[in-house]
């Protein structure tokens, strides 16, 4: 409850609320600054005294684009119509590196910010929503990375490259909808870390990285179907280098799969967070 009469301080009363529910977005954007100085630091963190600096963000796509193109470039069976096979992979990794971070980066945000979740009041839905914009820059440059392979193999982005932000929006949304879930479950049962690398590995596997989904048999192609994550990336894919496999009939379960999953996954933090400074 704030009071806004003249001459008085502004005061907030918390008090907890039964049942799940959904946060005020209102007082989320109120706090937009806080939003930012965390995304800042996480930046400063993760590049500071590190050898390569931000060159890791370069070096890592690049780097595992020429293991899987050296291993599994010759084994992996081509679409008609597909590029070649290290920009093909590469564009998915880029994607796929977005994703696996900050599902990662969100899931790990609350017991990072334990000192200050547990001692200062702002919305704690911001903890694990900042990861976003560190990744968003991460996924800029391999994006641009992308963009330079393309040019050196004779692809060229063309209109369809203006649905990218649509993609990229989706898959952001995909993340957070695990990495918040993930945030709130983890200061409760402190084993889900360990899980995680498990699960991203499993997901990374399931989704269409190293393959196109129109070779897929069954029962693959059935696990690509029912996964949500595969058309995003794909679209991501698509959008930058073209190729047979167009998103289509796919996004029309996964948008709606990936919107009620955030929805779910927000109201889950959002009532789970009332607990967290005595948990933690």
């Amino acid at each position: 409850m704030t009071s806004d009469a003249p001459g008085t301080a502004a005061e907030t009363v918390i008090r907890p609320v039964r049942g799940w529910h959904l946060p005020d977005p209102r007082e989320v954007l109120r706090h937009h600054e806080l939003l930012l100085n965390f995304a800042r630091r996480d930046l400063n963190v993760r590049y500071r005294q590190t050898f390569l600096g931000i060159g890791w963000v370069v070096f890592q796509p690049l780097a595992m684009m020429g293991i899987l193109a050296l291993f599994f470039g010759g084994v992996v069976e081509r679409a008609p119509g597909q590029a070649p096979f290290p920009v093909f992979v590469l564009a998915g990794l880029v994607a796929w590196n977005f994703f696996n971070s900050l599902v990662s980066e969100s899931a790990a945000s609350v017991i990072a910010y334990n000192a200050i979740v547990t001692r200062v009041y702002f919305p704690r839905l911001i903890v694990p929503l900042a990861p976003a914009l560190t990744t968003l820059v991460d996924l800029g440059i391999g994006i641009v990375i992308v963009l330079v392979i393309m040019a050196i193999a004779g692809y060229y982005p063309d209109l369809r490259t203006l649905l990218l932000p649509v993609f990229v929006v989706l898959l952001a949304v995909a993340a957070l909808a695990l990495g918040v879930f993930l945030s709130a479950l983890n200061v409760r049962y402190r084993d889900i870390r360990y899980a995680i690398p498990v699960m991203m590995q499993a997901l990374f596997f399931s989704a269409p990285i190293m393959f196109s989904p129109s070779v897929l048999h069954a029962p693959f192609s059935t696990i690509y179907r029912i996964n949500p994550l595969a058309p995003l990336i794909e679209g991501v894919r698509w959008s930058l280098i073209g190729g047979p496999d167009v998103p289509g009939v796919e996004l029309l379960y996964a948008i709606p799969a990936v919107l009620v999953g955030f929805v779910v996954s927000v109201a889950y933090f959002e009532t789970a967070q009332q607990s967290f400074a005595d948990i933690i």
